[in-house]
């Protein structure tokens, strides 16, 4: 029992000098010096402030924490504005709505790290479309996500397609270069290939491959694709380590205007080569599908592009006319609401049929055509307001007076009817006319009021087509023998009419009444006096000689006209400048 004590007390004491010999012989690991910290800090600082990708930091809740120049050149923000928003912030609402999954898994730590191709609010206002990746980086107190943001470019070449979709097929080499013979592009199986991996062999020249018996032929090569756009490559080439690979396969060529052209050679050691000629075709006959389908889809674009303009325009033109109509309405309906006022006073003077205030039980007079004249001077004279109506073989007149100033004239005379009267004077044309029409036949607005409410005449037109047709309309019922006529003390303008008001003493002359009679007839001569106008649509005024603007008429454009009343039968307005007033 004791020597059994012996042996145990012996070996922990030879294991407690083992060791303690062992901890003396360590080497002591000796904490960095302060200089040494602030250089390792400066070195870091700096990669991270000049890396060629935008890179920044942030908490959990997305606030940022550091960016780099390149976060903040790229973004278009100033530091302090980039530090008050969150990268979520500036993520496009619908690709927010789709990473939401992953940022929630992020900071969970469900997962690590994710990828995903978004749109970015810039400074200028515009969204950009960036690849980010987004990294988790746990600390001891919380978690730091770190992102990498990078420009995706979508204007890649036809050849950098088809290198993308070859990048991860460890069998076959691809390899991208340009016409000076740079390579930019590297995928898994070149790497394995060759033994050079893609950051040693980016940037580097083509001719790193060549072996020297074989670099003549390489060129010549090239030359062939750029002549047939594609060309079989079977050469010999070397590896990192120096030995020689014989391979076999295609260089396509891309020929680019004002840059260099692009080459992709797509080969494997000649041994299993037998297939790459056909998965080179399958790979090209599948992007030249794809662009077809985007050549067909950007003209289906075109197609609806140019269908919604020619909607929108016909939808705005629709939208305008029924604003002009419901205008129209509103009007017609204020004007039919309104309460009539009491009759005017009748006044002596005028023969008993014209004194009658019942429309449906009119007693009409008749008489000779020419004594309308002398019952329109009458009225007008006297000041009178109220309805003249002529019956004239069975078709009706009617001129409405307020204060003696005409201030309507509405007939059953298709050939004296507004719009036919505008469109002889070319104010108008049919086109106009007949939409005037119809929103009078919908909403029973007068003729020349839904004309005016359109934009199709002015005020002043609408004064002086009536003015032409009230005097037409006096010449034709002046011509029978005997006519019907009657005066009721009543206003039966209709509603929704546009006010204007007609001297008709002066467009009939200021004589009496076989003087105003002779103005409307064409062999009786008014009191000699020349006026001056402009022919065509342009102008619809006369004027004095003597007036500035009549003196600066071509003579080939100047008409004449030897009376007032001759020139307003033709739709011309007096010169308020020249000729103000009534009288001529």
């Amino acid at each position: 029992m004791n020597v059994q004590l012996i042996a145990l007390a012996v070996i922990l004491l030879a294991t407690g000098a083992a060791v303690t010999f062992l901890w003396w012989r360590k080497p002591q690991m000796k904490p960095p010096a302060p200089g040494e910290r602030r250089a390792v800090n400066s070195i870091f600082q700096a990669t991270f402030e000049h890396h060629p990708a935008g890179i920044g930091f942030m908490n959990a809740e997305g606030r940022w924490l550091g960016a780099n120049a390149r976060l903040v050149s790229e973004l278009g923000y100033p530091r302090a504005e980039l530090f008050a928003t969150s990268l979520r912030l500036l993520t496009h609402p619908q690709d927010r709505k789709h990473e939401s999954a992953l940022v929630g898994e992020l900071r969970s730590g469900k997962r690590q790290s994710y990828q995903i191709t978004k749109r970015i609010l810039r400074k200028s206002g515009e969204y950009g479309r960036y690849r980010v990746q987004m990294f988790r980086c746990t600390g001891e107190e919380a978690s730091v996500l770190q992102c990498i943001v990078e420009p995706d470019d979508l204007s890649t070449t036809r050849l950098e397609r088809v290198a993308h979709a070859l990048q991860e097929v460890p069998d076959t080499a691809a390899i991208l270069f340009d016409g000076a013979g740079t390579i930019s592009g590297w995928n898994l199986g070149a790497e394995r290939l060759f033994g050079f991996s893609e950051t040693e062999i980016v940037g580097r020249p083509w001719a790193t491959l060549q072996a020297d018996h074989a670099a003549a032929t390489s060129r010549l090569r090239l030359t062939a694709a750029d002549e047939h756009g594609r060309t079989a490559s079977e050469t010999a080439r070397i590896r990192k380590d120096g030995t020689e690979v014989n391979v076999s396969g295609t260089i396509l060529s891309d020929i680019r205007l004002d840059e260099p052209n692009q080459y992709l050679e797509i080969c494997r050691a000649r041994e299993s080569s037998t297939e790459i000629d056909e998965e080179a075709d399958e790979v090209l006959e599948a992007d030249a599908a794809i662009q077809e389908e985007l050549a067909r889809a950007a003209e289906r674009e075109a197609e609806l592009l140019k269908k919604i303009a020619a909607l929108t325009a016909a939808n705005s033109e629709f939208a305008r006319k029924l604003g002009m109509l419901k205008s129209v309405v509103r009007k017609t309906v204020s004007a039919r609401s309104r309460p009539a006022g009491p009759p005017p006073a009748t006044a002596s003077g005028i023969e008993e049929g014209l004194t009658e205030s019942s429309v449906s039980e009119v007693s009409w007079t008749a008489g000779a055509g020419d004594a309308i004249y002398d019952t329109v001077r009458t009225v007008a004279s006297e000041s009178r307001s109220g309805t003249l109506l002529l019956n004239v073989g069975g078709v009706e007149r009617r001129f409405i007076f307020r204060n003696g100033f005409l201030v309507a004239c509405t007939s059953e005379d298709d050939e004296h009817a507004i719009g036919q009267l505008l469109v002889e004077a070319g104010t108008i044309n049919h086109k106009q006319r007949r939409s005037a029409l119809e929103a009078h036949k919908m909403t029973g607005v007068p003729m020349g009021s839904s004309l005016l409410e359109m934009g199709m005449i002015t005020k002043q037109d609408l004064e002086s087509v009536i003015r032409t047709k009230a005097l037409r309309e006096l010449a034709d019922a002046a011509a029978p023998d005997r006519i019907q006529y009657a005066f009721v003390n009543r206003d039966l303008s209709p509603p929704g009419m546009v006010p204007i008001a007609i001297d008709m003493l002066a467009a009939m002359g200021m004589g009496g009444p076989s003087e105003a009679n002779a103005s409307l007839q064409p062999e009786a001569v008014e009191p000699t006096r020349t006026f001056v106008g402009r022919s065509g649509p342009r102008s619809r005024v006369y004027h004095d000689p003597e007036c500035g603007t009549a003196r600066r008429i071509p003579k080939k454009l100047r008409l004449t006209f030897d009376t007032a009343a001759e020139a307003e039968a033709q739709t011309f307005r007096r010169c308020e400048r020249c000729l103000p007033g009534t009288g001529l």
